[in-house]
């Protein structure tokens, strides 16, 4: 009986460091498994990092870009505000300068009618000189 005992007691014995050997097997799984979760956690942490780098850079960058797409849209305004100056100038110069022709013809216009009288005039200057 005390025989029965010891190879029950054996037996259990054995059994136990089974169980023992695999529990520190799982350990070690369960370890390994720790540190690759650790790695990862620590690469994603490090992406998650340099992704939040990126999205402030770009995020900078948008910015930028939005308050150069203002200047641009104040200097456009600007531009248009200062062609439109500039037609009616030339518009008011258009009209100037159709006056100044008209002006200009009318004066010739008279010009040449003074000629004319001037011509008539020296001839009958001529014409009275020669019967005198």
């Amino acid at each position: 009986m005390l025989r029965k005992d010891r190879n029950a007691a054996r037996k259990e014995v054995e059994s136990q460091e089974e169980v023992v050997l695999s529990l520190r097997s799982q350990l070690t799984e369960a370890k390994d498994q720790n540190i690759n979760l650790k790695a990862k956690m620590s690469e994603f942490e490090s992406k998650v990092s340099s992704d939040t780098e990126i999205r402030q850079h770009l995020q900078h960058k948008l910015e930028q870009e939005a308050h150069t797409c203002q200047c641009l849209q104040q200097s456009l305004e600007s531009l248009g505000n200062q062609v439109k100056q500039k037609d009616t100038c030339l518009r008011a110069l258009a009209a100037s300068h159709e006056i100044l022709k008209q002006q200009h013809q009318q004066v010739a216009g008279e010009l040449v009618l003074s000629l004319e009288k001037l011509k008539e005039s020296r001839e009958k200057l001529k014409e009275s000189t020669m019967d005198q």
